[in-house]
């Protein structure tokens, strides 16, 4: 009976902001529920190829847009964007990064990966109004950090590569290239460029991938609950089931 009245009154004595601490600091019924909080996992080291800027994230579509704002938003994340892809995938083999934004139809062996994934279409992108089909030679842009990809061309190209895909709509707004390679809707809205009618010269699913270690795994499972969250909170039904990979 003491007991029970030393217990009320220490509860009656402590403030709202600390029973939330104590809360925080004990979700034991969460962790039994299966929740994770990214802010909870140790810091994760991330490679990416493209530079991820607002206005490029302001250029995707809904699906990849939210696979990136819940990842470069996380709070422990060591963020390494404009990564040359050799050197991605270098420095992923060395385990200097702990995951990496790569291809979901290649799994890397001894990984594990995100249950979403997103697709990319690059198309090629030229002058309006320009005929490129009436030339000896075809000079293209493309971002440097990227691999050259087969082109549907008989004429000989001359590759150009680029720090950055606005530096290349500059170069071909002046007449300096003739094309350049980027991705699908990146240019929709620009009075100069056009897409050149021919199909996609790469498409790719990307997700993440990361060494299967428990805080690898517990940082994706935080993730792919986030990415949940941001589409269910886009109200678009089509993006809320994740893809069902088996790790």
């Amino acid at each position: 009976m003491l007991l029970s009245q030393l217990v009320c009154r220490a509860a009656q004595l402590l403030s709202p902001a600390t029973i939330l601490f104590i809360v925080l600091a004990f979700p034991g019924r969460a962790e039994e529920q299966g929740l994770k909080d990214l802010s909870a996992v140790e810091e994760v080291s991330v490679g990416n190829v493209a530079v991820v800027t607002p206005r490029w994230l302001s250029t995707l579509d809904n699906a990849q847009r939210t696979f990136y704002d819940a990842l470069i938003t996380a709070p422990n994340i060591i963020w390494n964007d404009g990564v040359p892809f050799d050197r991605l995938m270098a420095l992923y083999h060395n385990s200097e990064f702990d995951c990496i934004v790569g291809e979901s139809l290649r799994p890397i062996a001894g990984s594990v990966h995100s249950n979403y994934d997103i697709r990319f279409e690059m198309v090629i992108y030229g002058r309006r109004g320009e005929d490129l089909f009436n030339r000896n030679v075809v000079s293209v842009g493309y971002l440097a950090t990227l691999p050259k990809f087969n082109l549907p061309f008989e004429i000989p190209v001359e590759w150009y590569g680029l720090r950055t895909i606005d530096q290349g709509a500059d170069l071909v707004k002046i007449g300096r290239i003739d094309l350049l390679i980027a991705h699908a809707g990146l240019f929709a809205d620009d009075p100069e460029l056009q897409t050149v009618p021919l199909p996609p010269v790469h498409v790719v699913d990307l997700t993440l991938q990361c060494h299967d270690t428990p805080l690898n795994r517990d940082f994706l499972f935080a993730l792919d609950q986030r990415i949940h969250q941001l589409r269910n909170d886009n109200n678009d039904p089509d993006m809320l089931t994740p893809k069902p990979y088996i790790h």
